[in-house]
């Protein structure tokens, strides 16, 4: 389920991300235009406000100075300002506004009029400077914030919200039938029981994918069956075969000839057991359960020590797993022979992190035949004989195994010999 929720979290990141970049540029396009509009229309009307007071200046001075205030300061001075003070950004768009309305209004002298927007002392003003027929200049200061940008608020910001909300519901959604199929997939890869996934649930692209994936189950579900079937049809008849056959060996009167046909009958019987038992491993219905892994390995320990073999268990620390008991003693078990068989004895070695290696001091397998080990009936000891290998299915059958109990299988040369280690880890198994 972690993968799910890593797939919804990416899913969700790249949503939430492209809502608030494509919002981001919104806003900030939107407060930039508004920020122009806004200074058009402060200047704009300034402007007509100088033009007023000009009218006044004209008749009464002194009442025109009374109008000054703390954001509109009126003053007569004997110039126009200097306009490289006059700086903005925008200039030119506000120049466009008021210059339209000096062209429509022509009052005198309008072509000499001074204007701009200037910053001083972190405050943004607005600077007119207007001609007096007395050779005076009639200048006003007026302070603004029109020029600042304005971004986001609180309706905005709760339509981002919603939007965001119903976007991740609708991919919440959607993700959980991904989760169905993960979790249908898997465990007809791992533990070989079908999960049929519901075929009347979701859109319709979802259910169609439904009813197929179903079918696909059932499919590999019958090919698998028929080839157990037939394997064990196979295996009987053979066995029965061999049986008569091992009648009439014992009726042979050469004893070397004799002794060659025994071992003959008995490598094929055990070949023929192996095969079927690998065929099985695919098809296993053996239910789960919580096993402790230390007395599962002592069981498989004490085996190996029955029968002859130098085996022993160190146990660094207790792990508990959930899994199919015969199948993970039958893994552990072929690893355990192949390091006796091969090394002469094995090290079984349980940590506390859930890892199990199989030490053994033999020569171990050379890195460029490792994939090789793992595909079915590959042997590399060359011979046929029983004595020295196998029918090169015991590794493979123990992959199958741990893939199915969702752990890692991999081989390494260590200065004491070569080891396997089998990795058990979350969230299949729970320490």
């Amino acid at each position: 389920m972690a993968r799910d929720h890593a797939y919804f979290s990416h899913l969700a990141l790249g949503i939430v991300g492209g809502v608030l970049l494509l919002y981001g540029a919104l806003v900030a396009w939107y407060a930039h235009e508004s920020m122009v509009a806004r200074a058009q229309t402060y200047a704009a009307s300034s402007m007509e406000r100088a033009l007023a007071l000009r009218g006044l200046a004209e008749r009464d001075a002194a009442g025109a100075l009374a109008l000054s205030a703390e954001d509109w300061r009126v003053r007569l001075d004997s110039g126009p300002p200097s306009t490289a003070e006059l700086a903005w950004w925008h200039e030119q768009e506000v120049r466009e506004t008021v210059g339209q309305l000096l062209e429509r209004r022509q009052p005198s002298g309008w072509q000499r009029f001074v204007y701009g927007f200037q910053y001083l002392d972190g405050q943004s003003r607005f600077l007119v400077s207007l001609p007096m027929p007395d050779s005076r200049w009639l200048s006003v200061d007026a302070s603004t914030d029109v020029t600042s940008l304005s971004l986001g608020g609180f309706w905005p910001t709760l339509f981002l919200v919603g939007t965001l909300v119903l976007m991740l519901t609708a991919a919440k959604h959607l993700t959980r039938y991904v989760a169905r199929f993960s979790v249908a997939a898997e465990s007809i890869g791992r533990t070989g029981q079908l999960v049929a996934l519901p075929e009347n649930q979701g859109p319709r692209e979802v259910r169609r994918a439904s009813r197929a994936f179903n079918a696909m189950q059932r499919r590999v579900q019958a090919l698998i069956d028929e080839r157990t079937q037939m394997l064990g049809a196979m295996s009987h008849d053979l066995r029965t075969i061999a049986t008569r056959l091992q009648l009439r060996v014992e009726k042979l009167p050469d004893a070397e000839a004799r002794e060659r046909a025994e071992r003959d009958l008995t490598a094929m019987t055990s070949i023929l057991q192996e095969a079927l038992a690998f065929a099985r491993e695919d098809s296993s219905t053996e239910p789960m359960q919580r096993l402790d892994l230390a007395s599962l390995l002592q069981a498989v320990v004490d085996d190996a020590m029955d029968t002859g073999g130098k085996a022993l268990l160190v146990v660094e620390g207790q792990w508990r797993v959930t899994g199919q008991s015969v199948a993970l003693r039958r893994a552990f078990s072929n690893l355990v022979e192949n390091a006796v068989l091969y090394g002469g004895s094995a090290i079984v070695t349980l940590r506390s992190n859930g890892s199990v290696t199989v030490l053994d001091p033999g020569a171990g397998i050379a890195e460029a035949d490792r994939a090789r080990a793992l595909q079915a009936f590959v042997r590399l000891e060359s011979s046929r004989n029983r004595e020295t290998g196998g029918t090169g299915l015991g590794l493979t059958i123990a992959r199958t195994i741990f893939d199915r109990h969702g752990a890692t299988m991999e081989f390494a040369h260590t200065d004491r010999g070569f080891e396997v280690a089998v990795d058990f880890k979350p969230p299949r198994v729970a320490g």
